[in-house]
């Protein structure tokens, strides 16, 4: 902040004050904006006490209200901004930034019906603006109610040919309804007229990657690496199809996919590809531990399927996810004391607690080289504490393979041979089915590691 800034910030104050004693309720309202915008933590401290001024001499000043809000919203206070929110929807009840804010702030608590009641009224209140169709959409997304969405965001793509966020997230409403050939001729268009959009490219790559057309997804992707030459997402994929094999799946490819997946990830992974790996994992905790009173670390944790199967059983439960969307899905579902969202290395790295339990849910098919994984979770293993793990298994006993999906397969005696050189004894490495793909089943192993007693 400039010198001549800091001044005016400090100004401000008395200025906000003056209007207060003159009865200038707007002024007062203007000032402590000001305040918010160009004075840092002091400034926005000074900013609430002037609108909790201005509010006290009018309970229904609309424009007070949604300021502190906001400002109660960013400090984590957020049932006094639901509440200051519905005050301002009271003040003005037809009134969009109002009813999109109070929307905001049910959909940060989980109050979803309620969430997407406020963002109509802020759709009927101002249809002319594109913002509140994509406010509206991302609402139903969350509530899985797709068709809804994908209407709506086909009406905001008509009134606004131009705008590359309605097509993103059109595309993935029809992924989430499983129309991927309508998705990806959505892509093509918007691939064709928005050419250097990075976002747009890499969506398109991943539905077509998700839709088996893997030479169409390698052309996109090279286009992609032109806009964006440090794309992760990109560089994982073309590195899977060449045939290499890095020691991690790149971030920005676990992230693209997962928050593609998540919406319908539970309806998936439980249906379709009836997935067993959460129950196989549950059973081999409690058939190697005491069943109860356990510190629990979830490594991977995703949506919490693995989480569910060892609740009964932790006195505490951490999950950690690098994808927000399957971290906000874990939230929801009330499932772990806490969740974090960051890379597995990089939560044990800075965590100081002790596990009697890490599970880790097909986590280990993100890692190429799981040798520096496997000594941080030793690491972090009360005496005689476990890491029970579930991975596709390589058919071919070769020690790992970079799959075309862009997960890592292990062999299963490096598996072994690694667990044991970490420390670990080796208490179960079972070949188990863990699900299907493509209506095959996937061979993989559930594993069990364990940390010697003290």
């Amino acid at each position: 902040m400039m010198v001549s800034d800091q001044g005016a910030a400090a100004g401000r104050p008395a200025t906000a004050n003056a209007a207060l004693a003159a009865g200038d309720l707007d002024g007062a309202v203007n000032e402590a904006l000001q305040l918010i915008e160009s004075g840092g933590q002091e400034g926005r401290r000074q900013a609430g006490t002037v609108l909790d001024s201005v509010i006290a001499a009018s309970e229904l000043h609309r424009a007070a209200l949604l300021a502190r809000s906001r400002l109660r919203s960013e400090s984590g206070d957020r049932v006094g901004a639901i509440k200051d929110a519905a005050a301002a929807v009271t003040a003005a009840p037809k009134d969009p930034e109002a009813n999109t804010l109070l929307s905001e702030q049910m959909a940060a608590v989980g109050r979803l019906d309620e969430a997407a009641m406020f963002s109509y009224e802020a759709l009927k209140a101002a249809p002319g603006e594109v913002g509140r169709y994509a406010h509206l959409a991302a609402v139903l997304r969350r509530q899985k109610s797709f068709e809804a969405a994908e209407e709506l965001l086909r009406t905001a793509a008509s009134l606004a040919p131009h705008d590359a966020t309605l097509v993103a997230m059109r595309m993935d409403s029809l992924v989430q309804l499983r129309r991927l050939p309508e998705a990806i001729a959505v892509g093509q268009d918007a691939r064709r007229r928005f050419p250097d959009d990075a976002r747009l490219l890499r969506m398109l790559g991943a539905v077509l990657q998700l839709d088996g057309r893997d030479a169409e997804a390698a052309a996109v992707l090279r286009d992609l690496q032109r806009v964006a030459p440090n794309d992760g997402f990109a560089r994982h994929v073309l590195a899977a199809g060449a045939g290499a094999a890095p020691a991690k799946a790149e971030p920005d490819f676990v992230r693209t996919v997962f928050e593609m997946l998540a919406p319908r990830y539970d309806d998936l992974m439980l249906g379709a590809r009836s997935y067993r790996a959460p129950a196989l994992i549950g059973q081999a905790v409690r058939a190697h531990t005491a069943g109860k009173d356990l510190a629990v670390l979830d490594l991977g944790c995703g949506t919490g399927l693995c989480g569910l199967m060892v609740r009964d059983m932790a006195a505490s439960l951490k999950g950690v996810d690098l994808t927000p969307a399957m971290a906000d899905y874990a939230r929801a579902g009330r499932i772990y004391d806490s969740v974090e969202v960051t890379d597995a290395e990089a939560a044990l790295a800075g965590d100081a607690a002790l596990y009697d339990v890490v599970v880790a849910g097909d986590t280990l098919a993100y890692f190429g080289d799981v040798a520096p994984l496997l000594a941080l979770v030793k690491a972090h293993l009360n005496p005689g504490g476990i890491f029970v793990f579930s991975v596709e298994v390589t058919a071919d006993g070769s020690a790992r393979r970079l799959t075309p999906a862009g997960s890592f397969a292990h062999g299963r005696g490096e598996l072994e041979r690694l667990g044991a050189a970490a420390g670990f004894k080796v208490v179960q490495m079972a070949p188990e089915k863990l699900r299907l793909v493509s209506g095959e089943p996937q061979r993989g192993v559930v594993g069990v590691l364990k940390s010697a007693a003290s």
